[in-house]
């Protein structure tokens, strides 16, 4: 199973690298949120891309992080393990149609996340195919094939960004408690809807500065989550500080390329922020999430989870914010591509998300 899945990813990745050298820039139909009448070429392929992507995360290797999790919970064996609403009630219902087949645990939750954050993502970006590589590269890996119930509250953080630009607030509300019934850490999407639609990035960057301060003063700001109103999800969130004796290494290599890329993006947005209005809201997001390693360093897994949410969001970021930044598209693709190569390198070879042991399968 183990080659199955990475053997696809692999040729997915490339194939798409190949479309997206060779691909036009498209207009993004953000307004269009309901959907395109005509089916062309391009969509053809990202429907076959999905069913793919759909299968390879089905088919994933029993050894991949999270996957014993999953299976003792849909057996029922972990009693007293979390379960959030919706992840319940998929799972009841499922035991009811075949209390057997895990795998259509799998099947569903791959059948939420996965078309739903490519028919976003063909919605919002002019250079889809750098924004599947983008999100083949890392997020792909991270949360459609091991951590699939955040995989649908990141998908939905798409629609929650575009909500808070719109300012509907039924529409936010509805999607963010929807989120919030798959996963509780994403009770942090609330801030998205405060999150200003101006180019201001000043007090953004300051914000980042303020959040690796108080690190360095080594005060963390894990100890506001026993204030959180609703005890289950606080206690989830505790509870990641008794599981976990390590600490996150604030300035790794991934998190200062992020860092160094929105304070890039951002100082060259004052010129394309008539062509692509909605993009500051996700790149404040984008920047919203880096902070959150550092302000919560003293709760390991929290500060993670928290900011892998937030910055799910860099498919979306990170092709628009090259195609902003260079006058040569071709300096663009090569950036995307070099980007997406790098993140792929590091997650398709990370032995932590591929090998754990299952030895209590």
């Amino acid at each position: 199973m183990l080659l199955i899945t990475k053997e696809i990813l692999f040729a997915l990745f490339c194939v798409s690298c190949v479309l997206f050298v060779f691909s036009p820039i498209q207009k993004p139909q953000v307004d269009a949120i309901g959907g395109n009448k005509f089916i062309s070429f391009n969509h053809i392929l990202l429907f076959l891309l999905v069913g793919l992507l759909v299968f390879a995360a089905v088919v994933k290797p029993p050894t991949m992080a999270d996957y014993n999790s999953y299976f003792r919970l849909f057996q029922g064996v972990d009693q007293n393990e979390r379960m959030e609403p919706a992840f319940g009630i998929i799972v009841k219902l499922l035991n009811i149609v075949d209390g057997n087949n895990y795998y259509l645990m799998f099947i569903v939750f791959a059948l939420i996340s996965i078309p739903l954050r490519v028919f976003l993502y063909n919605k919002f970006s002019p250079l889809i195919w750098g924004t599947i590589i983008v999100y083949l590269s890392n997020y792909y890996i991270l949360h459609d094939l091991i951590q699939i119930r955040a995989a649908v509250a990141s998908a939905l953080l798409i629609l929650l960004v575009y909500f808070s630009y719109k300012r509907k607030l039924g529409l936010f509300i509805i999607t963010y408690l929807v989120s919030l019934s798959f996963h509780y850490s994403s009770i942090v999407f609330i801030v998205i809807w405060f999150i200003s639609t101006t180019n201001n990035p000043r007090k953004y960057f300051l914000f980042l500065l303020f959040s690796y301060l108080l690190y360095f003063a080594q005060y963390s700001m894990s100890s506001l989550i026993s204030y959180i109103p609703i005890s289950s999800i606080s206690s989830l969130l505790s509870g990641y500080a008794g599981r976990e004796s390590y600490e996150n290494n604030v300035f790794n290599l991934i998190q200062i390329v992020r860092i160094a890329l929105a304070f890039f993006f951002f100082y060259n947005l004052n010129s394309k922020q008539n062509v692509y209005p909605w993009y500051v809201c996700f790149l404040k997001v984008y920047i919203v999430g880096l902070c959150f390693l550092p302000l919560f360093s003293s709760l390991s897994g929290v500060a993670l989870r928290m900011m892998e949410l937030f910055v799910s969001c860099e498919p979306i970021v990170i092709p628009i914010g090259f195609l902003i930044s260079f006058k040569n598209k071709t300096f663009c693709k090569v950036a995307v591509l070099a980007y997406a190569a790098l993140f792929f390198y590091i997650y398709y070879n990370a032995p932590n998300y591929w090998e754990i042991d299952w030895m209590n399968f």
